[in-house]
């Protein structure tokens, strides 16, 4: 596995869509920076977030969607996959090998994007008083479980679709559908509980600093980051339920499959 990991790492790093994709989103967080915080009074890294947590969640998410398919996918277009296995690597590590390197990158190219233009702007401003900071950071750790399910269910896209492009076109349009229900999970019964059961909901939830009041937070919400403890068990066992039948799922059919 780890000649494949070593070549995967050699591709990805030269890889200009991913480098593009990469760039292309810290410009467009920083450009939306801009422009929200032309109207503040004060300059605070803490304020950004608590403003557009939520979307430099959804960027991160994105970013992890168009990594995966491209490390997972590509290489069923030009049968790499097939002559890697003829030479005697074994499908769990053509398949897990590429997953590893994939994981680890988008987490951290994610986290980048999700976290730069807080940061800078701590960096030259402070981060002020609301959100609290420990909480944040918190939060900030949490996302990477949601990170790890968009991981594994794109990867269970891809073997299935077999193209990177095809693959991020149809997490795209899964990320809307969910967009859609929490628009509207006002008008269904029972949403909130509803709504856990998908990633980029649980996302948005994370890093939604709504009602946050810094130090003034009672004691079980300064540890919690804002949720309850109950709430934050029911997303982590959910989050983990999903992984993990996405990647047996997912191994499970590239075992099986022809790869024509």
């Amino acid at each position: 596995m780890w000649n494949i990991i070593r070549a995967q790492w050699y591709q990805l790093i030269r890889d200009k869509r991913v480098r593009g994709t990469f760039v292309v989103m810290l410009l467009f967080n920083a450009a939306f920076t801009f422009a929200n915080i032309d109207g503040y009074e004060e300059i605070k890294g803490g304020r950004i977030m608590a403003d557009m947590g939520s979307f430099f969640g959804l960027m991160g998410l994105l970013f992890m969607l168009v990594l995966m398919a491209f490390v997972m996918g590509t290489d069923f277009v030009d049968k790499t996959l097939y002559y890697e296995i003829l030479t005697g690597h074994s499908r769990k590590e053509v398949l897990f090998g590429r997953f590893l390197v994939a994981l680890s990158a988008g987490s951290l190219g994610a986290m980048t994007i999700m976290l730069f233009c807080p940061l800078v702007l701590t960096v030259g401003f402070g981060w002020g008083y609301v959100p609290e900071a420990g909480s944040t950071f918190l939060r900030c750790v949490l996302v990477f479980g949601v990170l790890f399910r968009i991981a594994c269910e794109t990867m269970l896209i891809a073997v299935i679709v077999k193209n990177p492009y095809a693959t991020i076109f149809a997490g795209y349009i899964i990320g809307c559908v969910e967009l859609l229900l929490l628009l509207l999970k006002e008008l269904m019964p029972g949403g909130d509980i509803f709504l856990q059961f998908f990633s980029v909901c649980q996302c948005t939830e994370l890093l939604n600093f709504s009602g946050l009041q810094g130090m003034e937070e009672a004691a079980g919400e300064a540890v919690s980051g804002g949720f309850s403890h109950c709430r934050l068990v029911f997303m982590a066992v959910m989050g983990l339920a999903a992984s993990t039948a996405a990647v047996m799922a997912a191994y499970a059919y590239f075992k099986r499959d022809d790869l024509q």
